[in-house]
C-alpha cells in the first residue's frame, strides 16, 4: 500500500508538471495535437505537442501529417 501511495503521489506530481505546458491552449481553446516522438536516453517516451491559432485546424492537421512519418521512424528505431 505504501508503494501504491508513493507511486500515486509521483504520478500526480508528473501530471501536474506536464499539464503546465497545456494550460494556455486549453484555456484559449486553440487547436492542438500531440504526437509520439520517440524515446529519451532513459527509454522514456517523448512527445511533441503542436498548437495553432484559432480556426487553423486544417493547417495544424496538415503539419502533423507531414511530421508524423519522421517521428514514427524515430520511434520504430528504438529497441524496447
Amino acid at each position: 500500500r505504501v508503494a501504491m501511495l508513493k507511486y500515486g503521489v509521483m504520478a500526480a506530481n508528473a501530471h501536474a508538471s506536464i499539464g503546465r505546458f497545456c494550460r494556455a491552449g486549453n484555456f484559449l481553446g486553440t487547436p492542438a495535437i500531440a504526437l509520439p516522438a520517440g524515446f529519451d536516453d532513459n527509454s522514456m517516451p517523448v512527445g511533441v505537442q503542436l498548437m495553432s491559432p484559432p480556426l487553423a485546424d486544417r493547417q495544424l492537421l496538415a503539419i502533423a501529417c507531414a511530421l508524423a512519418p519522421t517521428l514514427q521512424a524515430q520511434e520504430e528505431s528504438h529497441p524496447i
